[in-house]
């Protein structure tokens, strides 16, 4: 099983060991993608060295900001890496969850992501939160998005009660709360639930 993780948080090595109990416990093949540098303030930070990562990594420029931001060079690796499952550790509500649910419909890979939502999203609480003209844009935009990501991905994690209501309020089904006890483990439970669905 070829598994190909986008993320961000891999830019610090430690967020990385799931993927080494991937490789190294059960033998996954990994390709990891994770930004080449991110801004903190008004610093250019390079992301934490990966030559010693049991498994393929690969750092990429990330351009773009927020919900919009997106890998330069992503779908070169899409398509010869192979994967059969495409993970994305991030929020199905961005950009490039949209640009990988799609391109995982088109050419029949698993999807699955990650969301740090943990509030029930609505245009009240867009409003209350941005203000009506930019609360208006921002509900808009997280469920067009979230639509995608309902229509192509397997599998969405949350990290909280909180988290798992607000996507199933959304409709979506396939929901797993990642827990202290299984955060290790994550994806291999998931994977399992790939290969049954499938």
């Amino acid at each position: 099983m070829k598994i190909l993780a986008i993320s961000k948080a891999s830019f610090t090595s430690v967020n990385r060991d799931v993927y080494s109990v991937l490789a190294n416990e059960y033998n996954y093949e990994i390709k990891l993608v994770l930004p080449k540098t991110l801004r903190f303030s008004k610093k250019i930070i390079d992301c934490d060295p990966y030559d010693k990562d049991s498994f393929d990594c690969v750092a990429l420029e990330m351009i773009g900001a927020n919900r919009m931001s997106r890998y330069k060079g992503l779908f070169k690796t899409l398509k010869n890496f192979k994967a059969n499952i495409i993970y994305f550790e991030d929020d199905p509500m961005t950009l490039t969850a949209a640009i990988l649910g799609i391109w995982c419909y088109l050419n029949n890979k698993k999807f699955v992501c990650r969301t740090n939502q943990n509030r029930n999203i609505s245009l009240i609480s867009e409003i209350s939160r941005l203000g009506f003209f930019k609360g208006v844009i921002s509900i808009t935009f997280k469920i067009i998005l979230f639509w995608v990501a309902k229509k192509t991905a397997h599998h969405i994690f949350v990290l909280s009660n909180d988290g798992k209501k607000a996507i199933t309020n959304l409709g979506y089904k396939n929901i797993t709360k990642i827990d202290k006890a299984n955060k290790r483990h994550m994806i291999v439970f998931n994977v399992g639930i790939s290969r049954k669905n499938k």
